[in-house]
């Protein structure tokens, strides 16, 4: 096995500073919101720098094992998904933050599942994630037959793109019924299983900017007056930038890579794990001091609400 490749002394991304002072006196979200995003800044590119890992010295990459790709490509999905998070944020975007946040927390749910259990549960992912591609492969094949043989040429590009999906994949489409089991359990059982329940319900808002029900569409895209009682029309302006996803992600999401990092061997967890941990951390004391910020302001608007006035 070849020496990780890491990090340069001037390649570590820069500490995301919380100034408690700042924070405990902010009349508004803007303190928490660029903490917040630097924070998840910082994780993104850390995580960036755990995917590089993986190459050679010389930047080359390795060869993989399909397990071991599996944890690599969903690792550097993350990284991807988190600078998309950061750049919605800045952009102002807090509908596109919660559908982004609830990718990012299906991919580090699955990569923490896959990380306490056995190869049995990397074929469970693989055989449940290729369920469409063998479902279009018969459909393939049924009109293959109905022309006696004969396939269109768009039909031969998506063939040849498949075999290739299920050779990488070690798994044959004739042995691959389409009413098969996978035994990849879905998102709430994936955290039930690493004894993450709470996260489930935490994110659970962002599915629905994925599916959008209800719930989001009155929150982000229909226009109400001020009571709530009367439908004033579409709101076509995005809602503003959130912190609660970025500090999240920033919580959940160390802990899991700090976990992938000790999985990666001596060398990567001591050059990774502590800085997770500590990435984590920072992300809490911000989440918490958010809180308090919010308890502030709604104790602010009861007691204008009630008229009482503080005499200082």
């Amino acid at each position: 096995m070849p020496a990780p490749r890491l990090p340069a002394p001037d390649e570590w991304p820069s500490w995301a500073l919380v100034d408690r002072d700042l924070l405990s006196t902010a009349q508004d979200e803007r303190p928490y919101l660029e903490t917040a995003a630097a924070l998840v800044t910082e994780f993104g590119e850390l995580t960036a720098l755990l995917a590089r890992t993986q190459e050679s010295a010389e930047g080359a990459p390795v060869r993989q094992g399909r397990n071991e790709a599996v944890q690599y490509g969903l690792t550097t999905r993350i990284v991807k998904l988190t600078r998309r998070l950061a750049a919605e944020t800045y952009e102002g975007r807090g509908e596109l933050q919660l559908l982004i946040d609830r990718e990012i927390f299906t991919s580090t749910a699955a990569l923490a599942y896959l990380l306490r259990g056995r190869s049995d549960r990397f074929d469970a992912f693989v055989r449940d994630s290729l369920h469409a591609d063998r479902d279009v492969w018969q459909h393939l094949n049924n009109n293959r037959d109905l022309r006696a043989g004969d396939n269109l040429p768009q039909e031969t590009r998506m063939r040849r793109r498949l075999e290739r999906s299920f050779g990488l994949a070690g798994v044959d489409p004739a042995e691959f019924g389409l009413d098969e089991e996978s035994g990849w359990p879905d998102l709430r059982g994936q955290v039930e299983a690493i004894g993450e329940p709470d996260a489930y319900r935490m994110h659970q808002l962002g599915a629905d900017e994925v599916h959008g029900v209800w719930n989001e569409l009155v929150t982000h895209h229909l226009r109400t007056d001020d009571d709530d009682l009367v439908w004033l029309g579409p709101k076509l302006g995005w809602s503003p930038a959130v912190v609660q996803p970025l500090t999240a992600v920033a919580i959940q999401g160390s802990r899991v890579m700090a976990a992938y990092a000790r999985h990666l061997g001596y060398e990567v967890a001591e050059a990774f794990r502590d800085k997770y941990l500590d990435l984590a951390g920072r992300a809490a004391l911000t989440d918490r001091m958010h809180e308090e910020y919010l308890e502030r302001v709604d104790i602010n608007l009861e007691m204008g609400n009630l008229g009482i006035v503080d005499d200082d």
